[in-house]
């Protein structure tokens, strides 16, 4: 139980008191337990936000709204500012330098923040978050967004947060890398983030990676959901080995092996 995560929130431990003076469960108690994690899992909503176009994509990993499913909104703004921008970038792509192109990407979440004007004025929206008594401030995701550009033989990928993305150079065996860096702090479960895009807040620092892209190579992007049940059971065994594992494999069963692994 205690590997489980979505046990792990307060409002479940009193749940959980009246078993832990059982040196084992019987099999009634253990049908229940099986039948109430269903139960979370249905009630938990997904506010990931990806998103996949000519040559980019990106991922989202949406946060606050106390859970009630209403972060993805923090999420989408992200994702259209992303599809804007490196829309026009690829529009383009043929007269921009590298330094126009990070710089492009660095932007990309003061155009979200611009965006909140517009959930202002949705009404579905500001009624959703006026009846829970949800602030701007309550919101926040993590972003990953790659372009790549085939001019310039290079991948970038603009990163704030604790999603990661990794790159997979073929060979045998193929060469994993972690291209990102975790803005989180290390020791609380769940981390703590250190850096991630708010609508409340119009400026935040972006990482910019630009890489050589030799032919064949992929990437991989992901978030904590991914990784982090490895590095608390495993803390001394990087994900890039995990992912090393499957690298060899066409991308989707690649990924499909992945998030077998994760759950």
């Amino acid at each position: 139980l205690k590997e489980n995560r979505a046990f792990m929130d307060a409002s479940h431990r009193g749940w959980l008191q009246k078993y832990m003076h059982d040196p084992m469960l019987t099999p009634e108690q253990l049908q229940e337990v099986h039948e109430h994690r269903n139960d979370r899992y249905e009630l938990r909503s997904n506010e990931d936000v990806v998103a996949v176009g000519d040559g980019w994509h990106v991922l989202c990993d949406s946060m606050g709204g106390r859970g009630l499913g209403v972060a993805r909104v923090m999420g989408e703004a992200v994702h259209i500012a992303t599809e804007e921008t490196l829309t026009l970038l690829r529009q383009y792509d043929a007269v921009l330098s590298v330094e126009e192109i990070s710089a492009a990407m660095r932007e990309i979440p003061n155009y979200a923040h611009k965006l909140r004007e517009c959930l202002q004025e949705n009404d579905d929206v500001m009624r959703a978050l006026t009846h829970r008594r949800i602030r701007w401030s309550d919101f926040g995701t993590t972003m990953d967004a790659l372009y790549y550009s085939p001019r310039l033989n290079r991948a970038f990928v603009a990163h704030v947060g604790d999603s990661r993305t990794y790159v997979v150079v073929p060979g045998h065996p193929p060469k994993v890398q972690q291209e990102t860096v975790d803005h989180a702090k290390k020791g609380n479960h769940p981390p703590t983030l250190t850096r991630c895009v708010l609508l409340s807040k119009q400026e935040v620092d972006v990482d910019v990676t630009v890489m050589q892209a030799p032919p064949g190579t992929r990437f991989l992007t992901v978030s904590d959901g991914c990784f982090s049940a490895h590095e608390e059971i495993h803390p001394s065994k990087p994900f890039e080995q995990i992912v090393t594992q499957y690298a060899a494999l066409p991308q989707k069963q690649m990924a499909e092996q992945l998030r077998r692994y994760a759950l």
